[in-house]
């Protein structure tokens, strides 16, 4: 674990979620201490994309993925080669990890948060929902009201003015 204390100066809203693949499959032809994995992948271009990775079989045998093999009629077999002799009945997997898209369910806004002064005055205009109409733009004029930035953002404000008018504290 990590503590630390400091200040903020930028948000990075990027996340990277990684999933873990155990990706298996089982030998078609055994040739000493190469052998031709099928199941694994369903295309060549998969094969391509896990050239050199390393594999393993269930008896703990070693090995590596060196390409896609052409074999009439079946798509997806590797060409791998092992430490030792492997057997047919050997199941082989590697470990692999995929990039998982997360959807956000919220908007990280660092540029609108409270100082600890102003913080407790925003709560109580925040109550009282007369005091405050939040706008991104001027919408003309509102009586008893003023377009300004503040603590709760841009908007109409109260005007204080006519508090003390009306004899409000």
């Amino acid at each position: 674990r990590i503590s630390a204390t400091g200040t903020v100066l930028d948000f990075d809203h990027s996340s990277k979620i990684m999933k873990k693949l155990k990706i298996v499959g089982t030998p078609l032809k055994v040739n000493r201490n190469t052998a031709f994995i099928e199941g694994m992948f369903n295309s060549d271009l998969e094969v391509a994309k896990f050239e050199g990775a390393g594999i393993k079989t269930v008896s703990g045998i070693r090995g590596t993925i060196k390409k896609a093999a052409k074999m009439p009629g079946k798509k997806g077999v590797a060409r791998c080669t092992f430490e030792d002799k492997i057997l047919y009945k050997d199941i082989v997997f590697t470990r692999s990890w995929v990039q998982v898209e997360v959807p956000k369910f919220y908007n990280q806004i660092g540029e609108k948060l409270l100082t600890t002064s102003s913080s407790a005055a925003a709560v109580n205009a925040a109550k009282d929902k007369s005091t405050f109409i939040p706008l991104k733009a001027f919408d003309g004029r509102k009586e008893g009201f003023v377009f300004k930035t503040g603590n709760l953002g841009l908007g109409y404000y109260l005007d204080d003015s006519q508090k003390s008018e009306n004899g409000a504290p």
